[in-house]
């Protein structure tokens, strides 16, 4: 029987996109085992539960230990493991997720050369980026340049992203390798229901995902909340946050914003619907141009859920989607000027206008992968 190998040496569970891809080979792929290789979750984070047999998960190591040496040793640990596993398990094809996991299928690639590999980035790296980082990071992605022109398939989040890497790396696009492979969530989390606002009282804001100041629109959107006297609340559900973010959010001492904690990945809908939530917030700052040209996965996520988004003026990778003509809107905002914006919002949301559900949803992504794992 032939197996398939997916490296991902950041905890699968910080990055729903992989477990999402292992759901959905769990109920398409039946003939194929698929071994993935991560470390273990952190703290704050439900172990991800395989849907069949066929779905292995090894964990290699522990990346959380705050010791330099300890964490050195642990890439060592994850390397050696992995590849040596690979060499036992023999798969067919190899996929690896960003860079910090490319080692053991380049070494695996050099054993067995009719490989077929695969390559995803999560996020975009620039050249500059590449050259300010780790010296292991910079190591690390001098050995997979090599494995560009060898690897079956390689692929970005959008489009924006994947013309910057080619351009990066100066290889010439070729439509069968070069593949867009876009965070949606699954079919199932889409809703069709309306999201009345000029209706209600009060303006229910949601924000899930990571927190900080210096990456983020964070102070805007407090200061923003307060004005509003308790027109707006603002829940936050974060389990990655830095101590500064939190610590400003508790000195405004308001009862308008409130920091929730986290929640499961596949408790987000039901947290949506029964939190009567009407706006969904994407408050990257565009610091780096991998926020710039971003559309992050909870502009889906929102969406399915029958959400109303907003999103910051400088990201280009959302601009795509803008939409002011049906529910749910997807509003662009300037983070600076916030209020002028929100009364537009108010004013499009009385109009009588329809409700589009979402057709964002990852089985309309994975199938290409999948056909050729």
């Amino acid at each position: 029987m032939k197996s398939i190998a997916i490296i991902h040496f950041q905890p699968i569970e910080k990055y729903p996109p992989i477990t999402n891809l292992l759901d959905y080979l769990a109920k398409e792929n039946t003939e194929q085992k698929v071994y993935v290789f991560t470390n273990n979750f952190p703290l704050g984070f439900k172990a991800y539960q395989p849907k069949n047999n066929k779905i292995i998960i090894k964990r290699c190591g522990n990346i959380n230990s705050p010791s330099t040496i300890k964490r050195i040793a642990n890439y060592l640990f994850f390397y050696l493991c992995t590849f040596f596993k690979l060499i036992v398990i023999k798969p067919s094809s190899v996929l690896y997720y960003e860079t910090l996991s490319v080692l053991p299928a380049f070494l695996y690639k050099k054993i067995k050369k009719k490989l077929n590999l695969f390559i995803h980035y999560h996020e975009y790296t620039s050249t500059e980026e590449y050259q300010t980082n780790s010296a292991i990071v910079k190591w690390l992605h001098k050995q997979e340049q090599k494995l560009y022109k060898q690897a079956t398939w390689i692929s970005h989040t959008n489009k924006s992203r994947l013309e910057m890497f080619l351009k990066d790396e100066s290889i010439t696009y070729n439509k069968s390798k070069h593949q867009l492979m876009p965070n949606y969530p699954p079919k199932n989390w889409i809703t069709k229901n309306s999201t009345t606002i000029a209706n209600s009282d009060v303006t229910k804001f949601i924000y899930i995902g990571s927190l900080g100041l210096d990456t983020m629109y964070l102070k805007e959107l407090a200061q923003f909340v307060i004005s509003k006297e308790g027109k707006i609340i603002l829940d936050i559900y974060t389990n990655q946050f830095n101590s500064e973010a939190v610590s400003y959010i508790k000195d405004l001492n308001t009862k308008h914003i409130n920091i929730l904690g986290s929640v499961a990945y596949d408790d987000i809908p039901f947290m949506i619907k029964n939190g009567n939530y009407q706006v969904g917030l994407i408050i990257y700052n565009g610091h780096i141009k991998n926020y710039i040209y971003n559309a992050p996965n909870k502009l889906f996520e929102y969406l399915a859920c029958s959400l109303n988004v907003w999103y910051p003026h400088i990201m280009v990778g959302c601009q795509a989607y803008k939409n002011t003509t049906s529910f749910p809107l997807i509003f662009e905002v300037d983070f600076n000027n916030i209020n002028t914006y929100y009364n537009q919002f108010m004013s499009i949301s009385k109009n009588e206008i329809a409700n589009t559900p979402s057709n964002f949803y990852y089985e309309s992504v994975y199938t290409n992968i999948a056909s050729v794992l």
